[in-house]
């Protein structure tokens, strides 16, 4: 219960607020309980037998729990004993929403999916967010399911069935997740990326294909749906989708396409949004060279990263001291050694950046300066840059220690760095 004053839950201690949708003497617990004991200890045989002594077709809240157990590729023979004595149903009217066709697919179990089909799952009941069958099988590139949904009576544009007023979920849906073949079979059999008459499907988005497909990658997919009338009015949306999908040439795409990022107050969050491509380590791809690229092609078409002078410097600071690569490595190896270089080719990119925007390179963040947080870094190459650029290695932060004083307070030798034409304080 619910004390609607103090707005807090009562009554929790009591035993029928722990009661379950089911009674524990039922029978069905019991079943599938010696079902995966006899699974797990005894096989195949002492598993069927105890199917044989249920009696099915008294109560589909008995039954259904038979087929979701085992909707799972794994153990699709199970499943198949379980149809052959439930008389073959796999359409249930208790819970409409929640029908094993669509769990099958949630579960990314393909065979699962076909056997239910088979045995005459319907291809266009929805699920629990109202959208029939072929949505969540394009999401997940079941493609074999697509063209049988579609065989059997499912529409490529997922409108049959569907209890949602959308349109084009199954291409966007494919192409978000990356699944190019299942997105161009949708395309060739017709998918639409935009009704003809957009009133008629209020919860349809104007630019969710396009923008799912900046996120999915693939730019042969990317330029088709352009080519078929996909659009977006929210610039935002689609550059950040292209660099939340992580590839460059999708960013260089979107350009290409007509697009621009006139509005300066966004760009501060595609900053953000290269960064977190750039920060992150990822052990099979080397993202952060895209990045990278990223970020140079923003750069060169009009991203201002002095949109907020009083943070420019700040943006320096922190690039330096939290995206250079550090002194204290992990074993050299090529892979680190590739992510080495491509921090400081990002960094470096920002140090230039800044200054040419007239952002002073001795300017301070929480009192020190760019330098000081290359030396603190041990980042030799950057503070090197740096200097180039002009840095003053005489200056001093709020304690009166110059960037010298820092890296070797820190146990680093960045004396090389300093040469004689170099004047420091020390």
């Amino acid at each position: 219960d619910v004390n609607c004053a103090t707005k807090q839950m009562v009554g929790y201690d009591d035993e029928r607020f722990f009661e379950t949708w089911y009674d524990e003497d039922e029978d069905w617990p019991r079943i599938l309980d010696r079902m995966w004991e006899s699974i797990d200890e005894r096989g195949n045989d002492a598993a069927i037998a105890i199917l044989d002594r249920h009696d099915f077709g008294e109560d589909p809240a008995v039954d259904r729990p038979l087929l979701t157990e085992f909707l799972y590729d794994d153990y699709v023979d199970y499943l198949a004993a379980v149809l052959e004595r439930n008389g073959g149903q796999v359409n249930f009217d208790d819970e409409y929403y929640r029908q094993p066709l669509s769990i099958a697919i949630s579960n990314e179990s393909p065979a699962v999916a076909m056997l239910l089909l088979e045995a005459g799952a319907s291809p266009t009941s929805p699920n629990e967010y109202g959208q029939p069958p072929i949505v969540a099988a394009a999401e997940y590139g079941m493609l074999d399911i697509v063209r049988e949904l579609v065989a059997r009576g499912a529409d490529v544009d997922g409108q049959i069935g569907a209890d949602v007023a959308d349109f084009a979920a199954p291409l966007a849906s494919a192409a978000y997740s990356g699944h190019s073949e299942t997105a161009f079979w949708l395309l060739e059999n017709g998918a639409g990326v935009r009704p003809d008459d957009p009133e008629q499907y209020p919860d349809f988005r104007e630019g969710r294909v396009i923008e799912q497909a900046a996120y999915g990658g693939d730019i042969a997919l990317f330029e088709a749906v352009v080519k078929r009338g996909a659009r977006t009015s929210d610039t935002y949306e689609l550059v950040g989708n292209a660099i939340l999908g992580g590839n460059a040439e999708m960013l260089a795409s979107v350009f290409d396409a007509g697009y621009t990022i006139d509005d300066t107050s966004m760009h501060e969050t595609y900053f953000e949004y290269v960064v977190n491509v750039v920060d992150e380590d990822d052990e099979e791809i080397y993202r952060i060279e895209e990045g990278v690229r990223m970020f140079e092609i923003l750069l060169d078409n009009g991203l201002n990263l002095v949109e907020y002078p009083d943070e420019a410097a700040s943006t320096g600071y922190m690039a330096v001291r939290n995206y250079a690569p550090n002194a204290v490595q992990s074993p050299r190896d090529e892979r680190a050694e590739f992510q080495r270089e491509q921090r400081v080719r990002f960094v470096t990119r920002v140090i230039d950046e800044l200054v040419a925007a007239g952002v002073d390179v001795n300017a301070r963040s929480d009192g020190r300066t760019m330098l000081m947080a290359a030396a603190d870094g041990g980042n030799a190459a950057i503070a090197r840059h740096l200097l180039d650029k002009g840095a003053d290695p005489a200056l001093t932060n709020d304690d009166g220690a110059t960037a010298l004083d820092i890296a070797i307070s820190e146990g680093r030798r960045l004396g090389s760095v300093w040469k004689d034409d170099r004047p420091f304080v020390h």
